[in-house]
């Protein structure tokens, strides 16, 4: 089965390929710019692959939460792939796709975004030593500390998103009281092959449930300011 995951939720865009038995990463900062270049990075990864956007099988999106316009160009990308190629199509949170580039030489891995307004679209997972991942608090809207006080003192953890640079003065005070020692990755390399089987797994479980890519949703976590102004005057 080739599959493809593409994920735009911050200013990274992530592209994950399965060819066959070979997989195939593409990492681009693209800043506010998914929409206009994300098509051209798309053929690029192909071409390397040797595959055409009619080869793919299962297309995927990481769904959020992250930023509001880059969920909505991942998932409308999947959407409308899906539909014309009359392909399957499903979501992974964001946070899943990044959470797979974590290793063994720490105990959990910290997914944290910066959602403005002192808060993080973030997560955390425990690593288990067979190289997978637990989810210990999944990927929602939280303050930095929700997420850091969930892990035992004295632990180790790999820290993955801009999370860190916008709020590094509270992470390192509280990793100083809990005598926590952080490694940070501030260019994300997600594991291609890591992030296909789940996607691959998901389909698997339910292939049914993913043949019309209207049931492809985004996950916002919270409200976006025009929604909450507009609640705000009703």
């Amino acid at each position: 089965m080739n599959i493809l995951v593409i994920d735009t939720s911050t200013e990274f865009a992530v592209m994950a390929l399965k060819a066959g038995s070979k997989y195939f990463l593409s990492v681009e900062n693209l800043g506010r710019k998914h929409s206009s270049l994300l098509f051209a990075k798309l053929d690029e990864l192909l071409l390397k692959a040797g595959l055409t956007v009619q080869d793919i099988d299962l297309f995927c999106a990481g769904i959020g939460p992250g930023s509001f316009t880059g969920v909505r160009v991942a998932v409308s990308t999947v959407r409308a792939l899906s539909q014309i190629l009359e392909k399957p199509a499903l979501g992974i949170k964001s946070h899943d796709i990044y959470a797979g580039e974590s290793t063994l030489c720490s105990d959990y891995t910290i997914v944290a975004f910066d959602a403005k307004k002192n808060r993080v679209f973030g997560a955390l997972y425990k690593n288990r030593k067979d190289n997978g991942l637990d989810e210990i608090i999944a990927p929602g809207d939280f303050t930095i500390a929700e997420v850091m006080d969930n892990m035992p003192d004295m632990s180790t953890a790999t820290f993955i998103g801009d999370g860190y640079n916008r709020y590094k003065d509270t992470i390192e005070d509280i990793a100083g009281k809990k005598s926590l020692i952080l490694s940070v990755r501030s260019t994300p390399s997600p594991d291609a092959e890591k992030i296909c089987i789940l996607a691959e797994k998901k389909y698997s479980d339910s292939p049914e449930k993913f043949a019309k890519p209207d049931n492809l949703k985004p996950f916002y976590a919270r409200k976006s300011d025009a929604e909450v102004a507009r609640d705000i005057n009703l």
